[in-house]
Order: C-alpha cells, then sequence, then structure tokens
C-alpha cells in the first residue's frame, strides 16, 4: 500500500503535493486491458482544450491511442451520479450552481467522446459511462430516484486499485482546491473482489448465483469485447424502460430548452398505478440499477457559467 496526498499550502500549509493525480494517470496509461472508476465528479481535462487542468482525459485518451496502434482491446468504465448533489431543478434556467457542475461533466465527457472521434475510432469500443437508478412503491404509486454515487474508486486489471477522497477533477487533483487522501493498492484478491462486488450489485448479481449468467461473466472479466457488448445491452435496456415508464431526466432525448419542455408534457416522471400495464411488465425487466449516463442531455445548450468556460 502506498497513501497519497493532494494538497498544498493553500490547503494543508505544506507545499504543492497532487501525487493522486500522477498515480491515477500512471493507472490509466499503464493499464493493460481495462479501467473501472466509480467517482461522484468526472471533470477530465485536456490539453488547450478545457477549462481544467488536471490530466485525467489526456490519459484516457493517450491509453486509447495506445490501444489502437497495438491493435488490442481495451476498455474504460465510469460509473458517476445521473445528477449532481446540490440544490435546484435541472428544467430551470435559476438553478446556477446545478446546472454548472452539471454542465462542466457534460461538456468534459463529450470532448472526451469528440476526441476520440478525430482520432477515427468509436467511443463505444473503448469507453461506457454509466448512471444508478431505482424505483420502488409507495401508496399504491411507483417512483424513481438516482442512486448517488459517492465513491471515489478506480481499478486497473483486477489487480492495482486507488481508494480514497478524490474525485476526478481540478478541485481534487491539482492540491489548490480541496485537501485529499488516496490509497494506493497492489494485489489481485483485493481489486478484483471490490470491482466486482460494485459491477455485481449494479447489474443486479446476487451471491446466490441469481441474475442473468452473460453479465455474470462479463462483470468476472469486462475486459473482452463480448462482456463490454453485454455490458451496454443491459444497461441499455434499463435506461428505455426507466425513461418510457418514468419520462426520466436527465436524457439523451433532451437535446435543449424546447426538447426538455416537451419531454416533461409527454408523461409523468412519477406516481402511476403499480398495477398499471404495461408498466408494470416492463420494470420487471431491469437488470440491476445500471443505466447509460446521459453524456449528449442538452447538447445543444451550454449549461455551465462563463467563468467555467474558458482557460484559467
Amino acid at each position: 500500500c502506498q497513501l497519497l496526498h493532494s494538497g498544498s499550502f493553500v490547503t494543508t500549509g505544506t507545499r504543492l503535493e497532487t501525487s493522486i493525480q500522477a498515480a491515477l494517470c500512471d493507472m490509466i496509461e499503464s493499464s493493460r486491458n481495462f479501467v473501472y472508476m466509480e467517482v461522484e465528479k468526472w471533470v477530465g481535462g485536456f490539453e488547450s482544450e478545457t477549462a481544467e487542468d488536471n490530466r485525467i482525459g489526456e490519459a484516457l485518451l493517450n491509453r486509447v491511442q495506445r490501444a489502437v496502434r497495438e491493435g488490442r482491446a481495451w476498455h474504460c468504465y465510469i460509473v458517476l451520479p445521473l445528477l449532481p448533489a446540490l440544490r435546484g431543478d435541472i428544467a430551470k434556467l435559476g438553478s446556477a450552481s446545478l446546472l454548472n457542475a452539471l454542465g462542466r461533466q457534460l461538456h468534459a465527457l463529450r470532448t472526451l467522446v469528440r476526441r476520440l472521434c478525430v482520432i477515427g475510432v468509436h467511443p463505444e469500443a473503448y469507453l461506457t459511462v454509466l448512471g444508478l437508478r431505482q424505483w420502488d412503491t409507495g401508496d399504491g404509486v411507483a417512483f424513481t430516484q438516482q442512486v448517488y454515487v459517492h465513491s471515489k474508486v478506480a481499478v486497473a486489471d483486477d489487480d492495482r486499485a486507488l481508494v480514497g477522497s478524490a474525485n476526478c477533477d481540478d478541485e481534487s487533483l491539482l492540491g489548490i482546491g480541496n485537501s485529499e487522501v488516496c490509497v494506493a493498492i497492489e494485489g489481485r484478491s483485493f481489486s478484483k473482489s471490490l470491482r466486482f462486488a460494485l459491477m455485481a450489485q449494479h447489474f443486479g448479481l446476487g451471491a446466490d448465483g441469481s441474475g442473468e449468467q452473460s453479465l455474470r461473466e462479463a462483470a468476472a472479466n469486462p475486459a473482452t469485447p463480448s462482456a463490454r457488448d453485454d455490458i451496454r445491452r443491459v444497461a441499455r435496456r434499463n435506461t428505455l424502460i426507466f425513461e418510457d415508464v418514468f419520462c426520466v431526466l436527465p436524457t439523451d432525448r433532451v437535446r435543449s430548452w424546447k426538447d426538455l419542455e416537451a419531454w416533461r408534457q409527454s408523461g409523468p416522471r412519477t406516481g402511476f398505478s403499480i398495477n398499471a400495464k404495461p408498466a408494470d411488465e416492463r420494470l420487471a425487466d431491469l437488470a440491476g440499477r445500471a443505466v447509460l449516463y446521459p453524456i449528449e442531455f442538452m447538447a445543444s445548450e451550454d449549461l455551465r457559467l462563463p467563468s467555467s468556460r474558458g482557460r484559467k
């Protein structure tokens, strides 16, 4: 184990320390088959591309370029909250802090996707971004809400893990925003059991062997193209069910404020008789809680505040 730190004189009264970012970039770029990341915030930076100064986005892009040169499969899985934990309503312009935080993350993810397209690859072959959503009943009606991701975990090839308090953004990684601590752990037993336990929970794989067998095999070895396809297939199916039944937000079906207004009027976001068919039958087809993260949500709008749009 190795203890890593992010801080500076401003945050901790010590010299600038960015060893968490260095370890995470090294983990990504030196990984052989896959990287699994589960974080509360992912706002990766790119050289001369975004307002972010961290290099997590650049590290992912470099690793994909290496995979292309070598002709080998490689994949990155990222699990994020569907919405930031900030007050506000994403359907209202007045929710500036919420929209800015969401906009920064969406912009960073879309930048990564666009950069992958520029180098001539299909982003889905190398990148899967997931969120988590659940549903329940109360007083005879069904409702849905996101499962908020507060983890800060990265696992590479099931033999290295980084666990602690740092998100993938400037505030956590550059040492000048927040003071963070992480532990780098080498060892297949811990790394694989941690990563598998998280994926099993997200895709409804029980310890008793319940759940889709193809998904269990994919979670056991997520590096293969077939595993990637199975994971994306089930997440896409879950996404469509939640969207069709609850008209959830955020969704890739909403690209603008005009789309958003039409979407909100298209059906109930919560509250319908649980015995209403075919809604109950569709919900029975869910496999766990994983859904595709809506990277194209409000893609025709810039949700960021002006101060978050340019280079610092």
